[in-house]
């Protein structure tokens, strides 16, 4: 109990010069008021800012900083366009790709089924590979031999690049393993036709 007391103590011996300050120091309310004033509001008549919540004061403000900062930036050549433009134009090339093969693929199926409609009109036979087109002997093949290729001279590239002792070159594993995964495929395959 009397360390709680000493620590009470003390903390009002420290506490009396802050209170006697804070009272000696009490600005009159038309101080208070012109003190508190952001200067960036001085434009606004008062009868305007007397009306205005708080929310929208504080959202002025924000927009004041942005439009401040943004012209501070472009004066003093410090903003870079390149540094929106070309992730911008990245990402809507990558856009593009997908949205055009999509395209292209409903357009295709949009003619199968046209052609479709049209054999099925005139009464001609549906032949199976309009539904399934046959798969090429070797496209397992090729596949394995261009990813494990891919893998593996992005191993000896990154090897080089990085040094081989950080271990970044086993990202080349990647596509070097499927690549390798589609020869066995391929292999399995092949001994299925044989037998």
């Amino acid at each position: 109990m009397p360390r709680l007391a000493a620590i009470a103590l003390l903390c009002i011996v420290f506490a009396i010069p802050a209170i006697a300050l804070g009272e000696e120091a009490a600005p009159t309310d038309e101080y208070a008021a012109e003190e508190t004033l952001d200067p960036r509001l001085a434009n606004l008549p008062p009868d305007v800012l007397n009306e205005l919540e708080p929310e929208t004061i504080a959202a002025i403000l924000a927009a004041t900083d942005a439009v401040e900062a943004l012209g501070y930036a472009i004066e003093n050549d410090d903003y870079d366009p390149g540094g929106i433009v070309v992730p911008v134009t990245f990402f809507l090339a990558i856009l593009l790709g997908v949205v055009s093969t999509h395209m292209l693929r409903v357009r295709k199926q949009a003619q199968l089924h046209q052609t479709l409609r049209l054999m099925i009109e005139k009464g001609t036979a549906i032949p199976p590979e309009l539904f399934a087109p046959p798969i090429a002997a070797h496209s397992d093949l090729r596949r394995g031999l261009v990813l494990v290729g891919v893998g593996l001279s992005l191993l000896i590239l990154i090897g080089i690049v990085e040094g081989f002792s950080s271990g970044s070159w086993a990202v080349g594993l990647i596509p070097a393993f499927i690549g390798a995964a589609y020869l066995i495929v391929w292999r399995y395959s092949q001994r299925e036709e044989n037998s």
